[in-house]
């Protein structure tokens, strides 16, 4: 099973070549809010590593983005991240 909801950042859907400041589905910001981009709005940012869309947490502690989500019974998962 999938713990993370919404993990390639897919909902709400931004606009082609588009980074707005929202919290994806199902996420929240705990700080300054970030961006969700779909493409590249400038070449300057990368596109996606999976999915169309990704959440940009900045360059700094200033962005923290969170999502709670709850395991019902006892297992072994891994959790990873693209950087």
């Amino acid at each position: 099973p999938e713990l993370l909801v919404n993990g390639s950042f897919e909902f709400p859907v931004v606009p082609a070549n588009t980074a707005l400041p929202i919290a994806p589905a199902s996420w929240s910001w705990e700080s300054a809010v970030g961006f969700v981009f779909r493409g590249s709005p400038a070449p300057i940012w990368p596109l996606a590593q999976s999915g169309q869309q990704y959440a940009d947490i900045g360059n700094t502690y200033d962005h923290r983005l969170r999502q709670n989500f709850t395991i019902p019974h006892r297992a072994r998962f891994s959790l990873s991240w693209y950087d």
